[in-house]
């Protein structure tokens, strides 16, 4: 009803039954973002957003709720709930199937990288080597998060395109 004292910040806990806009988790949210600012002065951490670090709190949150409504009895065709045993089975069913799909998906790629690629890849080289920095124009580049920079292909209608043999060594590139 709101009259209690509300969350106690040596004790937090989340309201997971409603949203994160309730009155509740909106204080658990702001103990939480008090508590992330003044460790962000002690230590001299990179200084972030508010707002950033309240997305971040409620990702969080949004992600235990997620799991935890996963984990809740679903109602069966006959109108009864699935006791606590079956909910762990259909849990452990879904975990099995992503594994599955994960080990698929890498032993696919396993597969690929395995081939004798050095011939594409000396291949691949050539062409870096030949355009050289001359061959990409900085004023088109890009500088990702790391301050690595990132050069485009300048557009000349007298080369062979290779814009589909750069963007496989940019797929390769960490």
């Amino acid at each position: 009803d709101g009259s209690g004292p509300g969350p106690d910040p040596l004790a937090l806990q989340w309201d997971i039954t409603t949203t994160h806009k309730s009155d509740w988790n909106q204080r658990v949210i702001d103990i939480l973002l008090s508590l992330y600012i003044s460790m962000e002065e002690e230590n001299h951490w990179t200084p972030r957003s508010r707002q950033s670090i309240t997305n971040d709190i409620t990702s969080k949150f949004l992600q235990c709720r997620k799991c935890w409504r996963k984990a809740q009895p679903l109602l069966r065709d006959d109108g009864t709930r699935e006791n606590m045993s079956e909910v762990g089975d259909r849990l452990v069913d879904q975990t099995n199937e992503r594994l599955r799909l994960a080990r698929v998906l890498g032993r696919r790629t396993t597969v690929t990288t395995q081939k004798n690629d050095l011939p594409v890849w000396m291949y691949l080289h050539s062409i870096v080597e030949t355009l050289a920095k001359d061959g990409m124009s900085s004023d088109e580049s890009d500088v990702d998060e790391c301050e690595v920079q990132t050069l485009r292909l300048k557009s000349m209608p007298w080369r062979a395109d290779f814009s589909h043999e750069l963007k496989i060594i940019d797929a390769q590139r960490l």
